[in-house]
């Protein structure tokens, strides 16, 4: 199940990318391959709302993951907020990421998961908040924030090396998880 899911949204990226590039498979194309004993290639489309427009929270979500990988290697502050002292710590790296793209969220992680609508781990969408609690506070809730950044990986910061992106089967991200919400404009 999880190895589908990540081939269709393989497969739905290359899709918004070659739609958008104008790079889409002719008629004649798939023709000459039905000829040769080929099988056309099936694209498939960006899923889209009732104005045949590309549905908005994907749009939004690639956004915010694109604002964050410009961050990527900006150093980790227990308490840093970037504006003060080049550093992010995983909440202040939320809330600034969000606010380029005109989302506000509170400065902590706790009160960023009060915000928007959950969502389960098999619906999470690029954008989605993460929530963690930390083996080293197991008794504290929420300590730990981070951005959904596609194909089962986060994009966050903590320690050593600082804003970075990680596969969420690391052992610590699947012990901690504690749950996901899905925050855009207007919510």
């Amino acid at each position: 199940m999880r190895k589908g899911l990540k081939a269709f949204t393989l497969v739905t990226s290359a899709a918004l990318v070659f739609t958008s590039m104008g790079c889409a498979t002719n008629n004649q194309g798939q023709q000459g391959r039905q000829q040769n004993g080929e099988q056309p290639q099936r694209i498939v489309q960006p899923a889209r709302d009732g104005n045949n427009q590309v549905n908005q929270q994907d749009a939004f979500g690639d956004k915010v993951v694109q604002t964050g990988k410009k961050y990527l290697g900006t150093p980790y502050l227990f308490g840093g907020e970037y504006e003060t002292s080049g550093r992010f710590d995983c909440s202040s790296f939320t809330q600034y990421v969000f606010k380029k793209n005109g989302v506000d969220l509170p400065r902590r992680a706790e009160p960023q998961a009060q915000k928007g609508t959950r969502v389960s781990k098999d619906q999470l969408q690029k954008g989605d908040l993460l929530f963690f609690k930390l083996k080293s506070k197991p008794n504290k809730g929420i300590e730990h924030v981070g951005i959904y950044a596609g194909n089962g990986k986060i994009l966050h910061t903590y320690g050593e090396g600082g804003v970075r992106i990680d596969d969420l089967d690391q052992d610590w991200l699947q012990w901690g998880y504690l749950g996901a919400t899905r925050v855009r404009p207007n919510q």
